[in-house]
């Protein structure tokens, strides 16, 4: 998830070619025509969760939250124009962060389509979180559809782990093999899969790495399953895998 916007500034810049594989910049390319697309239609289901202000934080992640703290802090990661996280607790205040290495094109497509979205957006890459953010300072850290889009994923999850206090969480929802299912074009250079309960990366022809291994130093991976549903209640048109972990505490 390194900051696609700040390399599509340096190429204005005339500062050369982006540090990773050439089909990112298609990605970026395919990514602004897909929420233009999508923005401009707004009847697209889950636009409506979106935009609404009133909408409940789903119950699969209020869960997650202890009901007792007065305020509820959650980051979202990589959480595109529109974030998926609703927007109202059960109890207590919300505090919704969303940050996304492009922002700044999200911003101006939202201008354009002259939609006031119900929160801001960081310009802030996931492997650049700490530090944006600081330590510990988020109960849950959710990244839905993004991670795999990252230049360095196991870096956005590690960061995501240091942002959120011990005991927290960190929820990240993924397409299963989603490099392979798009052929690996664009932004889609990774293949995230479930292997006997532990979560497995590869980029093409690479070698896999065990992530749940990788991150056990901060986090201790509690969950990993398949889900049907996106998180505003639209049926994705093939199961994602949803992995929690909890902050571990680093004594």
């Amino acid at each position: 998830m390194r900051s696609l916007a700040s390399w599509l500034r340096s190429l204005v810049r005339g500062a050369g070619a982006p540090p990773r594989a050439p089909s990112r910049r298609d990605g970026l390319d395919s990514e602004t025509a897909f929420w233009d697309g999508w923005l401009a239609r707004r009847e697209h289901a889950g636009f409506a969760f979106r935009t609404d202000p009133t909408s409940q934080l789903q119950p699969w992640l209020w869960c997650h939250l202890d009901p007792t703290r007065p305020i509820h802090r959650v980051l979202d990661v990589g959480s595109g124009p529109l974030s998926v996280v609703g927007r109202v607790a059960p109890a207590g205040r919300l505090e919704l962060t969303c940050c996304d290495p492009l922002a700044s094109v999200y911003h101006a497509l939202l201008a354009k389509h002259g939609i006031t979205p119900v929160h801001s957006i960081d310009d802030v890459a996931g492997e650049a979180l700490v530090q944006r953010y600081g330590n510990a300072g988020f109960d849950l850290a959710l990244s839905n559809n993004a991670v795999d889009h990252a230049a360095s994923p196991i870096d956005v999850l590690r960061q995501m782990a240091l942002v959120v206090r011990v005991g927290g969480t960190v929820l990240v929802q993924v397409g299963e093999r989603e490099g392979q299912h798009g052929g690996y074009g664009g932004l889609h250079q990774w293949d995230f899969w479930e292997d006997r309960g532990r979560l497995w990366l590869a980029a093409r022809a690479g070698d896999p790495a065990d992530v749940t291994h990788a991150l056990e130093p901060w986090l201790e991976q509690c969950s990993i399953a398949r889900v049907d549903t996106n998180p505003a209640g639209v049926r994705w048109d093939r199961p994602h895998l949803r992995i929690v972990w909890r902050r571990r505490d680093p004594r």
